[in-house]
C-alpha cells in the first residue's frame, strides 16, 4: 500500500517570541538581552522589532548548555 506524506510542523518548529524563550530559558528579559549581546546564543529566525526563533533550537542550545 502506499502512504501519502504530509508535512505537519511538529511543535518543535513552532516560532516563539522574546516572552516565550524567556518563559522556557525561566530567564527576564534583561538576562535574556544580555545573553544575546554575548556569543553563541541562537541568532532568531526573523529580526526586527519582534524576533522569533525556532523553538526546537533553543532547545536545543538549552540541552547543549544545561538547563537551569
Amino acid at each position: 500500500s502506499t502512504q501519502a506524506t504530509a508535512t505537519v510542523e511538529s511543535p518543535a518548529d513552532d516560532l516563539i517570541d522574546l516572552a516565550q524563550v524567556c518563559a522556557l530559558l525561566q530567564l527576564g528579559e534583561r538576562s535574556l538581552r544580555r545573553l544575546r549581546a554575548g556569543e553563541g546564543f541562537p541568532s532568531p529566525t526573523s529580526g526586527g522589532h519582534r524576533p522569533r526563533w525556532k523553538r526546537s533550537v533553543i532547545e536545543a542550545w538549552l540541552a547543549q548548555r544545561g538547563a537551569p
